[in-house]
């Protein structure tokens, strides 16, 4: 298991408007971006409904806007160059 940090809180924890989560994430938006978004209510944290509602709308935009969807491991790649390491 990898230990990922992120640069963008969606404030899904907070928010219960998908748009206002939509326009919270946009508004964050800088280079190299990992944007946190919980999921389900395995741990009795709550419905997420909420993110799944904003999901289409922010893909929309990230797809419009240039923005690409990579694994973990290949946002590290990118991301994070330890110099002197290949």
């Amino acid at each position: 298991m990898t230990s990922v940090l992120w640069n963008i809180d969606s404030q899904d924890w907070r928010e219960e408007d998908p748009l206002t989560i939509y326009q919270h994430t946009i508004k964050n938006l800088k280079e190299k971006n990992l944007i946190v978004m919980h999921d389900g209510d395995r741990y009795g944290s709550g419905a997420r409904d909420q993110i799944v509602a904003s999901l289409p709308k922010l893909i929309k935009y990230l797809m419009k806007n240039d923005y690409q969807f990579v694994t973990v491991p290949e946002f590290h790649r990118v991301a994070y160059k330890i110099e002197g390491w290949s």
